[in-house]
Order: C-alpha cells, then structure tokens, then sequence
C-alpha cells in the first residue's frame, strides 16, 4: 500500500510540474511509432513501424488543432504451408483536436486518413485518439488507431508513439 501511495505522489506531482511550459502557440515536432494490433487485426499482421511528422497550433490555449502525417510499416505473417500474408506499407494523414490536460499530460482525438503506398490515392476515413505525457520536448503517447471506421473490428490497433517537438 506505502509504493502505490508514493507511486500516486509521484504521478501527481509530475502532472502538476510547473516547470513545463505548455503555452506554445505553434509546436513541430517528429515521433516514431510502434503499431501493436489487437484482434482481429492481429490475425493478420504483425508489428508496425514508423513515423510522423506532427504539428499543433493552439489559438485557444489548452485547445488547439493537430496535424500529423507519416508511414507505418506494418508487417505480415508468415503460416508456413498456409501461405503468408503481405506487408502494408501505409501512409496516415490525421487532423483533430489537441488538448492539455494539465502541465505535462495531453489528449488527442483524431480523424486518420489512410491510404496505402503506392497503390492507391484512396484515404479510407479512420480514427486516432490518445493520451501523451510531455517532459521538455519529449512526448511519450499511447493511442488506439483505427485504419477503417467502416472496419474497426479488424482494423484497430494499439499505437506507441515517442517524439520530439519544439514550440514558438
């Protein structure tokens, strides 16, 4: 009971650290990005890789817009005898809502476009919602993407992100 206190304390006065400036109007930063699919998206592929080239602008304070683009490298799998699935190359476009929560904690809540490399121009409408936790420049978030709305079922996954940014 006496860690999960001080575990509690210490959380707390991390988010309430006033030494982290979250005022920036305009912030540019990258991330990469390790993509976990959870079923039955799993059944399919496996691990992804990649990045993103982010951007946020806050004319409302804590509120502000969001922008990312990047390219996820998901990996297929293998079955052996049964034959294997592809790799995906794709290539996510996500606008939104960007909001700090408080110093060093933010959400995220997103439409993702996606189309994949090379072989389509099409955007498949999606979703990206998240929750980061901010320490200078560093930004470390778990977020739920989701390639189709139309298919969330098989295409939902557990997204890692580590970036770095810098605001004016």
């Amino acid at each position: 009971m006496k860690k999960i206190a001080i575990a509690f304390m210490c959380v707390f006065a991390l988010v309430q650290a006033p030494t982290v400036a979250k005022a920036d109007f305009f912030n540019i930063g990258i991330e990469g990005a390790v993509n976990i699919p959870i079923p039955d998206y799993d059944i399919v592929y496996g691990i992804g890789l990649g990045g993103f080239a982010r951007v946020t602008l806050s004319p409302f304070g804590d509120l502000g817009f969001l922008g990312k683009i990047g390219f996820l490298y998901q990996m297929g799998k293998d079955y052996g005898a049964a034959g294997s699935t592809p790799d995906m190359k794709l290539i996510p476009v996500i606008l939104g809502i960007h909001y700090d929560i408080a110093a060093v904690l933010d959400a995220e809540l997103a439409l993702a476009l996606t189309t994949l490399a090379g072989d389509s121009t099409d955007f498949e409408p999606g979703m990206f919602a998240g929750i980061g936790v901010e320490f200078v420049n560093f930004r470390l978030a778990a977020n739920i993407y989701a390639i189709s709305l139309e298919h969330m079922d098989v295409t939902t996954s557990f997204m890692i992100t580590l970036g770095w940014g810098f605001g004016v």
